[in-house]
């Protein structure tokens, strides 16, 4: 840190670098600086850069807050030689009596992202909007025609957002009455949290000056359709495909517990409002007591419509209750990473024990789960909220431990029994409303996300994995047998139905499943580690293009499969979540790794085929509405082969959750046949959704890959390139800060996602 930084120090604190340098060196908090009287707080988690004459400089994090009074030192642990080995704690001096800072530190402390530090947005983007005068401030209360014009206002923002096919405000469309009740003050805190998406202290419910802005700038803009996802109507471009040649490429990797079986009817299922009616539909044709309704589950509410339907409370209990359907679930107990999805899961197994042929375990059955293990984790988290800053150190210090947060029970999976008929469904899509409305402002809710639905031979493979995990937990016993031990594999379905197989034919399915049993229980309940293997095969055997969605983006092994295999494909392009709203940790900086070993890899006249994208409308300020998370984890080869499951692309997902992907390609093909494929329809209608094109001009995945690409990208599309770039070097704020974020990243790697 030199003076050439110290000297563009605004009043404020806030540092406003030179326009040309990247934009995330804009914003940071100097606190301190050399030589000048320490003036405010100084406080735990802020970063002292010591800076010698002529020496390289270091970096400490502060462990305790300290006084702006008489001498200070205080305990600092050096970023350094933390990260490259043991814990290393120094003791600093900051300042003396005359409160100067000492001349080779500095002190910063970087903004938080709710205060307005994103990395990716200009400073000046960052404030509130200018304030509107001429109007008064409204709130609960207020009458009169302010708050018609208010309500008028919040109405068209509300109707906006539903014609450009994102989620509306709360509690719209409002009655035009005038006064301020609580459903004009719920309407104006979700304009807020939409309007000020970084500054929650905004959130107020009050419209006043700077609300009033904003409301008036939002509610005059002119904002464009976008068409509602529908499945492609218009076939072609499907000759010369042959799916069944994947038989030979995935059949040699389908042995032990991975069946390739044929004759299946499949159906895929976009987002949440579509899955949930077909499961409501099939979970409500139960009748009898020969079957059931089986779920495993990792994230679970039980408690909200299943799109048109009812709640799924209300269809197990009515099963149970009115019709002896057997209710039976698995659901992953998570306390130590989200108390509430614990919560969630303790009160619907309660639910369904307390049911009539009832039976449901809270499934933490993981690497290391010991009762040891779980007093440290315990210990670790209460201090990584009292100092969060501190994170990267305290998982350090429980390393040992970490092992079992290595690995979820991440499958979700609905089996339904009704009749003679065996449903079964896999996928993305948790029982979870974020899938049908928005839960979490500003995080691209509700998400986008994959499911299929399976009727034949393959649903029994799920019903497989239901059953593995049931006999795997040793309070099972104590439930008596399942009614679906009982049930043999469907016969092959030769001419599925249009609601069972809408693209008309039979699919071969391989279900392939990540499973780490804490014991082995043989034939059924055995390590099954055959997802990445299958992956990389597919990879392999592409000739034309590959198209992925995927909510992380990071497994490094399958980055040189497709650098391989590049050369010799049209392109691959790739669907993620923006890096503002994915849930990974240091997952930007790996998402870099990523793109840049896949480039790295690439001859440069091939680079230009590897394409990265995000759901967004905007490169310099991007904003995630309606359907903008990427929570589908989803692969397209050729428009022959799709996969559809819940593994991400990365190495936890491959060897220590628990996952499931469905690979599916059709049986056989007449020769010369132009309708759609299985995969094609499938991928036609995801392009179709985010890129607002029709089925004729995205019928060839080959040739219409172009539509992604700025230059061609039709106007209603909702993706933008993905920057995997981010600030280097030491001579800037930026990049000293991503210089420790990325040794951190490097250090924490294998625990953020763990080696086989």
């Amino acid at each position: 840190m030199n003076d050439t930084l110290i000297k563009t120090t605004r009043p404020s604190g806030l540092v406003m670098l030179d326009r040309a340098l990247d934009p995330v060196d804009r914003l940071v908090n100097v606190v301190a600086w050399p030589d000048r009287r320490v003036s405010s707080p100084i406080l735990a988690g802020d970063i002292v850069i010591r800076q010698p004459l002529g020496g390289r400089p270091r970096s400490f994090i502060l462990s305790g807050d300290v006084q702006a009074t008489g001498h200070a030192e205080a305990e600092a642990i050096d970023i350094g030689s933390t990260l490259s080995g043991p814990d290393s704690l120094s003791l600093l001096r900051l300042f003396g009596a005359d409160r100067l800072l000492m001349p080779d530190l500095t002190i910063i402390r970087a903004l938080p992202e709710q205060a307005g530090w994103t990395g990716t947005r200009p400073f000046d983007e960052m404030l509130p909007p200018q304030p509107h005068t001429g109007r008064p401030t409204i709130r609960s209360g207020s009458r009169g025609p302010a708050v018609i014009e208010a309500q008028q206002r919040l109405n068209s923002v509300h109707a906006n957002r539903i014609a450009s096919g994102q989620s509306g405000l709360d509690r719209c469309p409002l009655s035009i009455d005038g006064i301020f009740g609580q459903n004009t003050r719920a309407a104006t805190v979700a304009f807020q949290r939409i309007a000020f998406a970084l500054l929650p202290n905004e959130w107020d419910g009050i419209i006043g000056p700077r609300t009033w802005t904003a409301l008036i700038e939002r509610s005059e803009q002119q904002v464009p359709v976008r068409p509602p996802i529908r499945p492609p109507v218009t076939p072609g471009g499907g000759g010369g495909l042959n799916p069944a040649r994947w038989s030979g490429i995935l059949s040699p990797l389908a042995t032990g517990r991975a069946n390739l079986r044929s004759g299946n009817a499949v159906r895929a299922l976009v987002d949440g409002t579509e899955t949930y009616n077909a499961m409501a539909d099939d979970m409500g044709r139960t009748n009898g007591p020969r079957d059931f309704i089986y779920l495993l589950g990792w994230d679970n509410f039980d408690d909200f419509a299943l799109g048109s339907a009812s709640n799924f409370r209300d269809i197990y209990t009515a099963a149970a209750r009115a019709r002896g359907v057997e209710v039976a679930a698995m659901l992953w107990d998570q306390p130590f990473l989200n108390w509430q999805a614990h919560l969630n899961a303790s009160a619907i197994v309660a639910r369904i024990n307390a049911l009539t042929g009832g039976k449901a375990i809270e499934d933490d059955l993981t690497t290391n789960n010991t009762l040891a293990s779980r007093a440290r984790l315990i210990a670790a988290l209460t201090a990584a909220r009292l100092n969060p800053r501190l994170i990267p150190v305290i998982i350090r210090l429980i390393e040992p431990d970490l092992a079992r947060l290595g690995g979820s029970h991440h499958q979700k999976v609905l089996i339904v029994k009704r009749g003679e008929t065996l449903v079964a469904y896999c996928g993305g899509i948790d029982m979870n409303p974020n899938r049908v409305r928005v839960v979490d402002a500003n995080a691209g809710q509700p998400h986008h996300d994959t499911h299929c639905r399976i009727v034949g031979p393959s649903a029994h493979d799920l019903l497989s994995t239901f059953l593995s995990r049931w006999e795997h937990h040793p309070n099972s016993s104590r439930f008596g047998a399942l009614r679906g031990a009982a049930t043999p594999v469907p016969a092959a379905v030769t001419r599925p139905n249009a609601v069972d197989a809408p693209f008309g034919g039979p699919v071969s399915v391989l279900i392939a499943r990540t499973f780490n049993p804490t014991r082995t229980i043989r034939p059924n309940v055995v390590t099954e580690r055959s997802i990445k293997p299958l992956l990389l095969a597919a990879i392999a055997g592409a000739r034309r293009f590959i198209y992925c969605e995927d909510q992380y983006l990071i497994d490094l092994d399958t980055a040189n499969a497709l650098a391989a295999v590049i050369p010799r494909l049209s392109h691959v392009t790739i669907l993620i979540p923006g890096n503002p709203i994915t849930d990974v940790p240091f997952g930007k900086e790996y998402r870099r790794d990523f793109v840049a070993q896949v480039e790295a890899r690439i001859p440069a006249a091939h680079r230009s085929k590897f394409r990265v994208f995000q759901l967004s409308t905007s490169q310099s300020s991007p904003t995630f509405g309606d359907h903008t998370y990427v929570h589908s984890k989803s692969w397209v080869f050729d428009d022959e082969l799709a996969v559809i499951g819940t593994a991400n692309c990365n190495r936890r997902s491959y060897t220590f959750d628990s996952e499931v992907d469905a690979f599916i390609f059709e049986d056989a093909r007449a020769e010369g046949s132009t309708r759609p494929t299985f995969a094609q329809q499938y991928r036609m209608g995801l392009w179709q959704h985010h890129l607002a094109a029709s089925a004729r001009a995205v019928s060839n995945g080959a040739t219409s890959g172009s539509l992604w690409l700025a230059g061609s990208r039709p106007s209603g599309a909702r993706v933008i390139e993905f920057d995997h770039r981010l600030p280097t070097g030491f001579f800037s704020t930026a990049g000293l800060r991503q210089a420790v974020m990325d040794r951190a990243a490097n250090s924490l790697r294998d625990l953020i996602d763990p080696v086989p």
